[in-house]
């Protein structure tokens, strides 16, 4: 049996202190006599196995405060009064100074000159500036976002402030002269226009539009409440009992409640009247076991906030009960809630304290409730919540609240916790097992097995456990080893996989590594599912119904036992894709615990919102979540947070956005955006502010530029620039969602860029009627020019007939066609049927080709290729070995040929006009080329030849009889001419080659198409 330690009821830090040292003195003892001999080393092990018994008020620990100090930017850390004006900011008056919290940062509010920095006195007058005046007497107020001093030195008596109000364009001023009190109104804008009151005035606020204030220097004898400005009495009460009057000014206040009752808080008092005037209720304060009020805040109009010097207490008007606040009290200045009912509590020396207003607590190490802030596992057996820490620490709460240390002489995280048959617990850690007894007690303790280091275990009966670790999985005897057999482990390895986790789901066992999904066989052998590389963190089984998955780096999956079904990862709304945890609250909605915070997901409606540190989580890093007893604990690095599970909403605080500037660039500098912009004013810029109190920077920006827009764009900045906006109408949508998806009220901007001059409405009005003005003249001469344009085309038409008819008839040559056919008929003589049929066939569909051609005015470029290669061969045939043709058609025109359209029968006058002329006269070594190309973009083909030459060509010419005038060249060149219509992107181009002696040697045609 191990060894108990008696213990004693200890205070909260105590008890720990207490279980630390008495952990320390056992280790110790193992360490001083271990070297000594060994049965003293084996008795002294239980020692180690040390529970630490306290009574431990749960319900006192800390609620999940979110505090603001001056390292987040506040002046000082006495935090005095906190206001909230029509915009949402919060503005903040220390004791070093003044600034104001958008949710985000805290802008400070200096003044050079200023003599005193510690305001405690402020409120907010009914056009929303913020007024404030120092212990130096000094009054302040903030204008155009600018710290203001209200200069009233020349007027001001030597005396202190006792109540002011500011009600414009007056000021009401109580000077605290000890001789003679006064009352002043006076004119802001001029300070020496004033006017001395007929009372002494406390300013207790407007009622009605009116200010009201009681009579200072009565408030002894009786309480008399007057309208200030008309000196109208509207309340009177004797005072019985003159040593119940306390000075305390800054306090006072009135408030109208829906009840219709006038609240009066005076002094030490608070009056309740109704609507007729009649006292209802009158209660006084310092009958509290003698504590003096420090403080009295009104929190809503129920409820006001009374700090004492000794405690704190809630007072409810409508049922007059006084309740004890739970909060560190002796702190406490005033507490200010918010329009959704969080609490702003400033302090002296403590900051600023947001109070969620709800039941979530944090439990840490710090406050002395827990072994550790770390916390890697909840789970809840024998009675006890158990919390895994790291070291071998286990923190185990009781529900009939008090805690428990348990401390395992392992090193490492504590990986898990089961329940094993009835009352015994098996607890694993890095590189241990341990088993205990109801009692807590160690029976059991199996530590180096050199098998990794574990992860997680699966019972999966009475004497089987199965183990993970990094090493793989590992199976044992649970009764070896409760008895001591630890190496049972060693040599029942199944899995050699790196694994995390495991669970049963539908009689089948689960298991979860590095690298995917395992299913156990029957013959214990493991089948990976899926098909997929996935590093598995956890699985949870709901009701057998289905099994979750939990990745890192890859969100959630649903798994029927089967195939994937459904998934959740961060395009759903996940703050991550690494999840460390899952559990459900009900059955609708379920927690995930991620590295960046919780998400309470909605399965039913697919909704869901993030839980981070925004709304109290002591750390955004979630090591496990559990659900027990309508009570959510969310394991962190930095402690233990717990909420009722009714309490998880999302953040209600429904953000704002307003246009902060919104200007043009003009060519006269930077304008403001009117309604109406010119032409050349449509480069704009958009300058908002956004702000959510909780929300930090976690807001997100959206808007549309016109109202038929269906989609909202996401903008990345708070600004917004537009440039070279069309002429039109415009309506700029602005909204911004907090971190739950909740959406602002949606913020517009209509403006309209007007068009120039030369594209309105009027202009083109105008342009119309001259135009219709000149439309009969310019008609007449249109018809006329139409007219000589018709002739004209008929012109043009008739010669490009006659063109093509003379180019058809220069391609149906009767010699060529005669020497054709003579070959032809020569292969038939030699019985060379084969070439005759094949020429033959070539002939025939040279003459279809070029009466299809003749009938279309333009061609393909691989129709005039194919015709030209048809030709040539025919033209091969006819001369022979005398002539040599090369046919050259570089890449891109073959590629484009198919798309490039060219005039019909265009070039094979020219290849003939150079067989006919310049080859036909030439006995031997003839040679033509023809050459295809794109140059620029324009197609080029080249015919050369080394013929005789166009001047012998035309002397033999005119020595032949009845010869007949050729008019290939005169006449392609004639009808490029038309239809290049002056542009002077077609023709022909003809040049004569000589040798290096100056003889002709042929001739080249370039035509540019």
């Amino acid at each position: 049996m191990p060894i108990q330690f008696k213990h004693r009821i200890l205070r909260p830090i105590q008890e720990h202190q207490a279980a630390t040292f008495m952990v320390k003195s056992c280790i110790y003892l193992f360490r001083r006599y271990a070297p000594i001999q060994q049965p003293m080393k084996s008795y002294l092990t239980g020692i180690v196995f040390i529970l630490i018994l306290a009574d431990h008020p749960i319900r006192s620990q800390s609620k999940a405060f979110r505090y603001f100090t001056d390292e987040d930017g506040l002046p000082g850390m006495t935090v005095y009064g906190i206001l909230q004006d029509p915009k949402g900011f919060l503005w903040i008056a220390t004791s070093k100074g003044i600034c104001r919290f958008d949710g985000r940062s805290f802008k400070r509010y200096q003044l050079k000159g200023i003599k005193g920095f510690d305001t405690p006195y402020s409120f907010i007058d009914k056009e929303g500036i913020p007024w404030f005046y120092n212990l130096a007497g000094e009054i302040l107020f903030v204008r155009n976002d600018s710290l203001q001093r209200l200069e009233i030195q020349a007027i001001k008596p030597a005396a202190n402030i006792y109540s002011l109000y500011i009600e414009n364009p007056y000021l009401y001023i109580s000077w605290s002269q000890t001789s003679s009190p006064a009352t002043y109104r006076y004119n802001i804008f001029n300070l020496k226009e004033n006017k001395k009151l007929e009372h002494n005035y406390i300013f207790l606020g407007p009622k009605n539009g009116e200010l009201i204030g009681y009579d200072y220097s009565r408030r002894k004898d009786l309480f008399n409440v007057y309208k200030v400005d008309k000196n109208e009495l509207i309340f009177s009460q004797k005072i019985s009992n003159k040593k119940q009057v306390d000075f305390i000014y800054e306090i006072d206040r009135y408030i109208h409640n829906s009840s219709n009752l006038d609240i009066y808080i005076a002094s030490n008092f608070i009056r309740i009247v109704d609507s007729c005037g009649n006292l209802i209720s009158n209660k006084y304060f310092p009958d509290l076991t003698n504590e003096n009020i420090k403080y009295i805040s009104i929190i809503n109009e129920d409820e006001l906030f009374i700090n004492t010097n000794k405690n704190s207490y809630s007072f409810f008007l409508k049922t007059g009960l006084l309740k004890l606040i739970p909060y560190f009290n002796n702190s406490i200045n005033t507490i200010f809630e918010d329009s959704y009912n969080r609490r702003w509590i400033s302090t002296t020396d403590h900051g600023l304290i947001l109070d969620p207003n709800n039941s979530s607590q944090v439990i840490n190490y710090n406050q002395g409730f827990l072994a550790s802030n770390e916390v890697y596992n909840i789970n809840h057996l024998l009675g006890y919540n158990f919390l895994g820490h790291n070291n071998g620490k286990i923190s185990c709460i009781k529900e009939i609240d008090y805690i428990k240390y348990l401390n395992l002489p392992g090193l490492g995280r504590v990986r898990f916790i089961l329940g094993w048959k009835s009352k015994t617990l098996l607890i694993g850690l890095d590189l241990g097992i341990y088993i205990l007894n109801s009692s807590l007690n160690s029976e059991t303790n199996c530590s180096g097995m050199q098998i990794g280091s574990l992860k997680a275990a699966h019972i999966k009966s009475d004497s089987e456990l199965l183990v993970c670790s990094s090493l793989g999985i590992y199976s044992c005897d649970l009764n070896e080893l409760k008895n001591g057999n630890c190496k049972e482990f060693v040599s029942r390895r199944e899995l050699d996989a790196r694994a995390l986790c495991i669970k049963k789901y539908k009689g089948r066992i689960f298991a979860g590594t590095v690298n995917g999904l395992y299913v156990r066989g029957n013959n214990f052998s493991w089948q990976k599912l899926l098909n997929k590389d996935i590093f598995i963190n956890q699985l949870y089984n709901y009701k057998d119904s289905l099994l979750w998955i939990c990745t890192d780096g890859e969100g959630m999956f649903q798994f029927d036992g089967s195939k994937i079904v459904d998934s959740l990862n961060i395009d759903f709304g996940l703050p991550s894709n690494n999840i460390s945890s899952v559990c459900y609250l009900d059955s609708e909605r379920i927690a995930i615990g991620t590295d960046n915070g919780a998400y309470i997901y909605n399965y039913i409606s697919k909704e869901g919102f993030i839980l981070d540190q925004i709304d109290g989580l002591p750390g955004n890093e979630i090591n496990d979540i559990k659900y027990n007893n309508g009570v959510v604990w969310i394991g962190t690095s930095k402690g233990l947070f717990q909420i009722s599970s009714n309490e998880l909403i999302p953040n209600q605080e429904k953000p704002l956005i307003e246009i902060s500037e919104a200007f043009a660039f003009s060519r006269y500098g930077l304008i403001p955006i009117q309604s109406r912009l010119n032409h050349d004013q449509n480069h704009l810029k958009f300058n908002f502010q956004t702000r959510s109190l909780i929300s930090k920077s976690a807001l997100q920006i959206y808007y549309k530029l016109f109202e038929q827009d269906t989609q909202w764009l996401k903008s990345q900045s708070n600004s917004l620039e537009f440039i070279g906006l069309a002429a039109g109408k415009y309506n700029l949508q602005l909204k911004v969602l907090n971190e739950d998806q909740l959406s602002s009220e949606i913020v517009t901007k209509t403006f309209e860029i007007y068009p120039p001059w030369w594209k309105t409405t009027w202009f083109n009005v105008a342009m119309i009627l001259g135009i219709s003005t000149l439309g009969v003249g310019y008609s007449f001469f249109r018809h006329q020019k139409i007219k000589r344009e018709e002739a004209k085309e008929r012109a043009i038409s008739d010669q490009m007939n006659m063109l093509r008819e003379e180019a058809l008839q220069n391609q149906m040559n009767p010699h060529f066609m005669f020497n054709a056919l003579n070959a032809i008929q020569s292969f038939l003589t030699n019985n060379d049927q084969f070439n005759a049929m094949k020429y033959l066939s070539k002939f025939g569909r040279l003459i279809r080709m070029i009466f299809e051609q003749s009938k279309q005015r333009r061609i393909s470029l691989e129709q005039e290729i194919a015709f030209l290669k048809n030709y040539l061969e025919l033209e091969k045939l006819r001369f022979k070995d005398k002539v040599s043709i090369e046919f050259n058609i570089a890449n891109d025109v073959e590629e484009k040929s198919s798309e490039k359209m060219i005039p019909s029968l265009i070039i094979q006058p020219i290849i003939e006009n150079a067989f006919k002329h310049g080859l036909l006269h030439k006995d031997t070594d003839g040679r033509i080329s023809i050459s295809m190309e794109f140059v620029n973009g324009q197609f080029i083909c080249i015919v050369e030849d080394n013929g005789i030459g166009r001047q012998r060509a035309a002397l033999i010419n005119t020595w032949k009889k009845n010869g007949r005038k050729s008019t290939g060249l005169a006449s392609t060149k004639e009808r490029l001419g038309i239809l290049d219509k002056g542009k002077k992107m077609m023709g022909l181009e003809l040049t004569d080659l000589y040798d290096l002696n100056g003889n002709p040697a042929g001739t080249r045609v370039v035509i540019k198409l």
